[in-house]
């Protein structure tokens, strides 16, 4: 969802592009939104998960319902593949000329 977020933004790229924006600049701006996203979901999906862990602490055998090794290993562990599959998308959307990406819609 995050590589698509950026896809659909192609043509704002494009357009910042055209008006003399820099790479890391647009870089930064692709990808930016996309981090609020990754972030947002990541507090909300701790805090079910949190939640989650409370009412099923009786299934785990072995492990504290809140276990903290798997409580930051699982969100950094999404955040790194977020921010590759931003940074693709961003680096794969901004690499094309600006003319190409307005001609194309």
């Amino acid at each position: 969802m995050t590589a698509f977020g950026i896809v659909q933004r192609r043509r704002e790229l494009g357009i910042r592009a055209a008006l003399g924006a820099s790479y890391f600049g647009l870089l930064r701006l692709a990808a930016g939104r996309a981090w609020v996203l990754v972030a947002a979901g990541g507090l909300v999906g701790l805090l079910i998960a949190a939640a989650v862990a409370r009412l099923l602490g009786s299934l785990l055998i072995g492990l504290p319902p809140l276990d903290p090794v798997t409580f930051l290993a699982v969100p950094l562990s999404l955040a790194a593949l977020a921010a590759m599959a931003s940074w693709s998308a961003s680096r794969r959307v901004i690499a094309r000329a600006p003319s190409e990406v307005l001609k194309a819609e």
